[in-house]
């Protein structure tokens, strides 16, 4: 989750305000799954929502790439 709020901000500070705001979001849901899930396990997310997440991410990682090189 620390590495979603960070490429949040690198991409904030970069001047990509719109995958900054959807890589935020992506972490607010991380922190949302954390929350239910600390205590005892009581969602699984199972293979299906952890592929979609780091296809999200890889996504993200080539978008940011294509808006500026030295992010990706």
């Amino acid at each position: 989750m620390e590495l979603w709020l960070g490429g949040s901000f690198l991409l904030l500070m970069s001047g990509a305000g719109p995958l900054a705001i959807l890589s935020g979001v992506l972490a607010m849901t991380g922190l949302r799954f954390l929350v239910w899930n600390f205590p005892s396990a009581t969602i699984f997310v199972g293979d299906t929502g952890s592929g979609f997440i780091g296809l999200i991410l890889a996504g993200l990682a080539l978008i940011a790439g294509w808006h500026q090189p030295e992010l990706f």
